[in-house]
């Protein structure tokens, strides 16, 4: 029972990237990240073994999409330019996906929830701490003065700031969880969200929000469960095009330009890349190994400490093709469909909260590759809080 109800907290920790950073180093290199990382995946280990022991059938059930997306990753490692790494990143989402939906099944979505939101609350907390009170938690450089508290970057507190709001904010607007310190977790993860000064960040709690809070007035005017349902699709697709048509003025608004804070040099750099593998791909979890790739960009661009592509669907393309990033887009859609018929038929709070995590997720992976469909907070809680899946045999 004591491991059942520590593995979410260490998934939440590890998954975070929330961590003593006294630099701007990779994650790698951070003292004590090892024994970290070994204690996620001998927790992930934990987490699927528990799972095959009891809901072994229903596993194939759970994300069917992204099961796909798992097995043309592992056919793709013998085409891989870097087969360890790949066979590494395939390996750790597979237990970080079975512990997830064993998570599932051991415990009810609002308890993950608001468990989720405690752990969060605490590392925001520290991190408005340590941006008030130490010049750690301040960005220098390029990005100087903005908070990037116990992160590695800015961008990593926004992100946590933008999902643990997405969630607080949920829990409290649908009467599931309402009390003080809640609020206060909200009130401070706001400000660690606005001082980060992350647009991508930002722009997701933005859409996330925005649909939690159209979906939850469909529900509370009553509005006949299937046209709710079509209503909501539609405003969301009109959501989506709309977002496209004013992104000029939305950057503008927050004070990028249309390069994206020059992510479209980045993009077309990668794009190079994905070109000439479009259905195999380098390989899952190759970008940052392999030798062809980054010290040519980087040589290029200028940019000597550049990571990622800046996108997770430009990663997933890069990585393992065409068939993987419409594995992933499949993967999404299905989602989005069918927790809107959960929230607006079933009535379902838990699923209103799904719903705007996988909108805010959708946006996020446009500009950021911590996201998309590496292990990450989003993925977490799209699959921990899912619906359960029961197979009776006759």
């Amino acid at each position: 029972m004591l491991l059942d109800h520590a593995l979410p907290v260490v998934l939440i920790i590890k998954l975070s990237g929330a961590w003593y950073h006294p630099g701007l180093l990779p994650n790698d290199t951070v003292p004590g990240i090892a024994l970290l990382n070994a204690l996620f995946l001998a927790f992930c280990l934990y987490g699927t073994v528990r799972l095959l022991l009891t809901h072994a059938i229903e596993t194939i059930f759970a994300e069917p999409a992204y099961l796909a997306l798992l097995v043309l990753a592992a056919i793709g490692i013998t085409l891989s330019v870097s087969s360890p790494n790949s066979l590494g990143m395939v390996r750790t989402a597979a237990l970080f996906f079975g512990s997830c939906v064993f998570l599932r099944y051991r415990f009810s979505p609002y308890y993950l929830m608001r468990l989720f939101v405690a752990v969060m609350g605490a590392v925001m907390l520290l991190s408005l701490l340590t941006a008030l009170a130490t010049p750690v938690g301040i960005m220098h450089g390029f990005d100087a003065g903005r908070w990037r508290g116990i992160f590695n970057h800015k961008n990593s507190l926004g992100e946590a700031a933008a999902i643990t709001l997405i969630v607080g904010g949920g829990l409290f607007a649908a009467n599931i969880l309402r009390t003080y310190w809640l609020v206060s977790v909200v009130v401070v993860t706001f400000v660690c969200l606005i001082m980060s000064g992350s647009a991508t960040a930002l722009a997701a709690a933005a859409v996330g929000s925005l649909v939690f809070a159209t979906a939850l007035l469909i529900v509370r005017l009553q509005v006949i469960r299937q046209q709710g349902l079509w209503l909501l699709l539609a405003l969301i697709t009109l959501l989506a095009i709309g977002g496209y048509a004013s992104t000029g003025l939305i950057a503008a608004a927050l004070g990028r330009d249309l390069t994206f804070t020059s992510r479209t040099e980045i993009w077309q750099q990668f794009l190079y890349f994905a070109d000439q593998r479009p259905w195999a791909g380098w390989g899952w979890a190759t970008i940052s190994t392999t030798d062809q790739m980054l010290p040519i960009i980087r040589q290029t661009l200028g940019l000597p400490y550049i990571q990622t592509p800046h996108s997770g669907y430009l990663s997933l393309l890069v990585e393992l093709g065409y068939p993987g990033l419409l594995a992933f887009a499949a993967w999404l859609s299905h989602i989005i469909f069918m927790t809107c018929r959960r929230a607006i038929l079933g009535r379902s709070r838990a699923a209103l909260i799904r719903l705007a995590v996988a909108c805010a997720l959708i946006v996020h992976s446009l500009f950021e590759s911590t996201s998309g469909a590496l292990p990450s907070l989003w993925l977490l809680l799209l699959f921990a809080v899912g619906p359960r899946i029961t197979i009776r045999w006759h």
